[in-house]
């Protein structure tokens, strides 16, 4: 149903002009459309304020006084021009008059000669919910400029709409392989760039013998490794082991804890318990900012050097498609790192656990020491530390590959 902004709102949940308006004035900008998620997540994603400008378009920075949105709060926000190269920035004060959760939010703008009420509107959907925007205004500066308010509003109205629908895009899915067997599934989750690439030759020959899940976590749209680890979490059977990938091994760690109940073993590979500072500080600005044209052309490159070596590996399909991967993401999945240790959380595991290792890993600082740590953390009777010989962050040469597939699913199946 996308593209309905042109329909009135269907049920009961339709907005009135409120008694006294002026009906020459006050002709509703107003439109919905479906959004392929539930209505307790949509609303979820809306009444985080601040994240606004993660998934509408039409925003460049909003906040709400009380930290959360309720009656009588001040929300205040900056509007994007409607066109990008128009050179102006639109900021705006607002009175939230009422929040009926799940429902409907409303709020109200005034300054002189202008006056205006906008609502957000939310209900159940088949498979999904609908999400709607409806906006009125009067006053003699309404009058005034009303071609540029009405376009505006329309603005309002589209972009909204069109974000609420790319939001129900921007979460994790799982991707299948392999076929169905009275074994549990292997979930894989792969590395910084959430895609297949890092993991996808080891996927390939795990897939020969067991069904496998790739969470593919490309463009998820979460606050922190936590808030993204109980997402996929969520996803998941009630049984499966676990194989993870660089950051992809904390995501790991992260669902075996909160599914215990669930996780048979976990494979950890080229995990690791911290990182350098500053080196992410600066990789996490490049990528964030670099011009996409730059980012794609230079990525292959950085990566070889970073996680290789390569071997025989030039054509991984890591170093093919992680120029392609998502840079907002990556960058803020690169700052998730930043000063965090996992060893406390590494001793928590209490599961069976392989751990695969690069020796000539380039990404962990001070390498041999840190391996020393991991195989001190790993040092129960159920779990084996392997360090695979010429292997870097990212299994690129095909021995690597080969051993790490044949390690994965003797451990798995033992």
């Amino acid at each position: 149903m996308e593209g309905e902004s042109d329909r009135t709102w269907p049920g009961d949940n339709q907005p009135n002009v409120p008694a006294g308006w002026s009906q020459d004035d006050a002709l509703p900008v107003h439109g919905w459309t479906h959004v392929d998620m539930p209505c307790d997540e949509l609303w979820s994603v809306f009444t985080n304020v601040e994240r606004w400008p993660e998934w509408n378009p039409c925003m460049r920075w909003a906040r709400v006084s009380e930290g959360r949105l309720s009656t009588g709060a001040t929300l205040t926000w900056v509007f994007n021009p409607i066109r990008h190269w128009y050179p102006y920035l639109l900021p705006a004060r607002a009175t939230i008059e009422s929040v009926d959760e799940r429902r409907r939010v409303t709020w109200e703008v005034k300054f002189p000669g202008f006056h205006a009420l906008h609502s957000y509107l939310f209900d159940d959907a088949p498979l999904g919910a609908r999400f709607g925007s409806w906006e009125i205004a009067e006053g003699s500066m309404y009058r005034l400029l009303r071609p540029f308010w009405l376009a505006h509003f329309r603005f309002v109205r589209d972009a909204s709409l069109a974000g609420a629908r790319q939001a129900a895009r921007n979460r994790p899915r799982l991707v299948e392989f392999g076929t169905d067997t009275t074994r549990p599934p292997i979930v894989v989750i792969p590395g910084i760039d959430g895609q297949a690439g890092s993991v996808a030759p080891i996927v390939r020959q795990l897939a020969e013998h067991r069904r496998v899940l790739l969470v593919d976590y490309t463009v998820e749209a979460e606050a922190g490794l936590e808030a993204l680890a109980e997402k996929i979490g969520a996803m998941l059977p009630d049984s499966y082991d676990v194989v993870g990938q660089s950051i992809g091994t904390w995501l790991a760690i992260e669902v075996a804890l909160r599914r215990s109940e669930a996780v048979r073993r976990v494979v950890l590979i080229a995990t690791f318990t911290r990182t350098r500072t500053w080196p992410l500080r600066a990789s996490a600005l490049i990528t964030r900012w670099l011009p996409r044209p730059l980012y794609q052309a230079l990525t292959p490159g950085l990566m070889a050097m970073t996680c290789g070596p390569v071997g025989d590996g030039k054509t991984h399909p890591f170093l093919r498609t992680v120029g392609a991967s998502h840079q907002r993401g990556v960058a803020k999945r690169t700052r998730w790192q930043i000063g965090r240790d996992m060893s406390t959380r590494m001793r928590l595991l209490g599961k069976p656990a392989l751990v695969l290792l690069g020796a000539s890993d380039r990404f962990v600082p001070g390498r041999e020491r840190e391996f020393a740590r991991i195989r001190s953390i790993f040092a129960g009777y159920d779990d084996r530390v392997v360090v695979i010989p010429g292997a870097g962050h990212v299994m690129l040469p095909s021995a690597a590959i080969d051993l790490a597939a044949t390690e994965t699913l003797a451990f798995l199946d033992g």
